[in-house]
């Protein structure tokens, strides 16, 4: 190997990706969007790109305004996936240091007994912790999904309408760029104020005309405010899953060790 190699780097991916792509983004390149200067792919950020960009060439001017709205939202969701996946990954981790616990002291107790136990026993406790594991994480996307799906659809419409603000096309062109019809399929009880502020916002935009840009700003202040206490009901979703999943796959495996060492034990009296 040469001793000046340049070490390996790997290529961010996800927001971050789709921020450095803005960072390096000039105006001067946007003919080349047709071509290789693809946009990366996150959520519904890279589509709200394209489509700024896309009226820049068809109408002229130059919305850095807002992409520097639209980055101003990916470093916000950045931070708040950050803080998800740091959720679960605690949550993986104590799973993980239990099944370590389970068994080492499964291990040490055969070692110090010297009873022999039969392997079909032992095999049928550890799948059943490895179920459990494998189950968890589809739990979670589970849980994951039902808190902020609806979160995710109201935010894409936000950050669309403010998106397209200040470009020259008619506001009900926006409101169906936005989307805003797919609002009226969220059932999230929590989120019913949002909506309705947002119609009624939009409503009066099409009939006194005007920006709408004020008022957006402010749902968007008390939407961000509705997803931490969303992801408060989130974390202690985890909290109740996590002993769940003790419960049911790890105490048994551990009372089932004990039963199977007391009942052999019993019958070599």
């Amino acid at each position: 190997m040469a001793k000046d190699a340049a070490p390996l780097k790997i290529a961010p991916t996800g927001a971050i990706a789709l921020d450095e792509w803005l960072k390096k983004f000039t105006w001067g390149r946007t003919v080349e969007l047709k071509g290789d200067f693809k946009i990366p792919k996150y959520k519904f950020y890279s589509d709200i790109i394209e489509l700024v960009l896309d009226c820049a060439r068809r109408f002229g001017g130059i919305y850095e305004e807002n992409l520097l709205r639209i980055r101003e939202g990916l470093e916000a969701d950045h931070q708040f996936e950050v803080k998800c996946k740091d959720l679960v990954r605690g949550t993986w981790w104590q799973i993980c240091i239990m099944f370590l616990i389970t068994w080492a002291f499964i291990i040490c107790s055969l070692s110090i007994l010297q009873m022999p136990v039969p392997y079909s026993k032992l095999i049928l406790l550890i799948l059943w912790q490895i179920f459990g594991m494998i189950l968890l994480p589809w739990i979670i996307f589970k849980i994951r999904k039902f808190y902020f799906s609806d979160v995710g659809i109201l935010w894409k419409s936000l950050f669309m309408l403010k998106a397209l603000v200040s470009v020259p096309i008619s506001r009900s062109e926006v409101f169906l760029h936005a989307e805003l019809f797919k609002l009226k399929n969220i059932k999230n009880k929590r989120l019913a104020s949002l909506i309705e502020h947002i119609f009624d916002c939009c409503q009066r935009a099409l009939r006194q005309g005007g920006s709408y840009e004020e008022e957006v700003n402010k749902i968007m202040k008390d939407l961000r405010f509705e997803e931490n206490r969303i992801y408060g009901l989130f974390e202690k979703k985890l909290m109740v899953l996590k002993l769940a999943i003790l419960s049911i796959f790890f105490l048994p495996t551990y009372l089932a060790f004990i039963y199977i060492i007391l009942s052999d034990f019993i019958s070599l009296m």
